[in-house]
């Protein structure tokens, strides 16, 4: 058996590996892994742990990433390993890469910009129409109109004069 690989390159092999759902990115290139490390209490059976923060809580890829990353800590000469997803700070599209959103716009996919940035046009300002909630009671809008009767509905009832 081989000696088991230091951790930088465990690192390496571990981030290199491609996504489920976009399999022309890496995890690395979504910036999911956030370090693999060898801990000190070694209290769950000695191996390396892999510290991932998931895309989006409850991802249906997240099984096979984590035995996709087990199998490369198996491959690498450290069995063992377990995988522990950090949910703070939540992941942000700003963790991908310069190389993942190349790829994404090279298969069509457009990259989200950075959190918090502007449109190149300019802000959008984000002021709804106004609403008959919104306006005084017993005043109409400038552009409202009587409501007239639908086309379809019945005449209105004819009275009968006594004969």
């Amino acid at each position: 058996m081989a000696p088991p690989l230091p951790l930088r390159l465990v690192r390496e092999r571990v981030g290199a590996v491609a996504d489920p759902e976009l399999p022309m990115l890496t995890l690395d290139d979504l910036g999911i892994v956030r370090s693999v490390t060898a801990p000190e209490d070694r209290a769950h059976g000695g191996g390396l742990e892999v510290l991932i923060t998931p895309t989006l809580l409850g991802c249906p890829a997240l099984p096979a990433i984590e035995s996709e990353i087990l199998a490369v800590l198996d491959g690498c000469g450290h069995p063992g390993g377990r995988v522990r997803q950090v949910l703070s700070p939540a992941w942000s599209s700003d963790w991908i890469s310069a190389e993942g959103r190349r790829k994404l716009s090279e298969h069509g996919i457009a990259p989200p910009g950075p959190a918090g940035a502007r449109w190149r046009c300019g802000w959008v300002p984000a002021s709804p129409a106004p609403t008959a909630a919104r306006r005084r009671p017993g005043r109409r809008a400038a552009s409202a109109r009587p409501a007239a009767r639908p086309s379809w509905s019945a005449p209105p009832a004819r009275r009968h004069s006594p004969s």
